[in-house]
């Protein structure tokens, strides 16, 4: 005996789907920027308190990346600027770690998943 299946309901199904997700692209890839924009902001602010005259090209070595589409952000230091290493951040045998991305990322990171969930349409 041979089972009949009628997929036609289930393949318009995905391609609504794949539309909804398709629709949500611009808005997630705004909010990522965004987030990837006040977190290097707040890092900034931060390194410029932390680092002293020893450190003053360290702030502006800070920035951020945007790839995956713009889905995904790498924001930290640029080893190609100067000052761009993370001594800073993470403290070497000269001096202790200054920790301030992970002060910007606690504070962004308070808002931020909220944000994604808003446009994903996520219960948090």
């Amino acid at each position: 005996m041979r089972a009949h299946f009628d997929t036609r309901e289930v393949k318009a199904l995905e391609v609504s789907l794949r539309g909804q997700k398709a629709k949500k692209l611009p808005q997630m890839r705004k909010v990522v920027r965004d987030g990837a924009g006040a977190l290097t902001v707040l890092w900034r602010q931060n390194a410029r308190d932390t680092a002293g005259e020893h450190g003053k090209h360290y702030p502006r070595s800070i920035g951020y990346d945007l790839r995956d589409g713009g889905l995904t952000a790498v924001i930290g230091p640029d080893a190609s600027k100067p000052q761009g290493g993370m001594s800073f951040e993470y403290g070497s045998r000269n001096q202790p770690p200054h920790l301030d991305g992970n002060r910007a990322a606690d504070d962004v990171f308070r808002v931020w998943p909220r944000e994604v969930a808003e446009v994903a349409e996520l219960d948090l």
